[in-house]
């Protein structure tokens, strides 16, 4: 096995370990049971946001996402409360978030 294989299964290790976190913060969130997996994997991939370490960072990538930061508006953005935006979207259940993983809700 080459050095390249190895990172390869190393990388592929990672990413199994990752999808296993987020299905099992899905299943703890939805009140589903981790065992059946297969039933609501679509629904956790779909509705899965990212990984970020502050709420800040994901208000930014949210705002990217839904095209709010096209370029057209720089000037603006510079005075934009992410952190209070990203607030009102918790307080309106529009996503939520365990342990640094943001789920759009369903």
């Amino acid at each position: 096995m080459t050095v390249t294989d190895h990172e390869v299964i190393e990388q592929e290790i990672e990413a199994a370990e990752k999808s296993l976190a987020i299905l099992s913060i899905f299943a703890n969130h939805q009140n589903l049971d981790i065992a059946n997996w297969r039933d609501f994997s679509d629904n956790a991939e779909q509705t899965y946001l990212g990984h970020f370490t502050n709420l800040k960072s994901f208000a930014e990538d949210y705002a990217e996402r839904l095209g709010f930061l096209n370029g057209e508006h720089d000037l603006l953005v510079r005075y934009f409360d992410f952190e209070q935006w990203a607030s009102t979207l918790f307080y309106a259940e529009t996503v939520w978030e365990q342990n640094g993983h943001y789920f759009q809700s369903l």
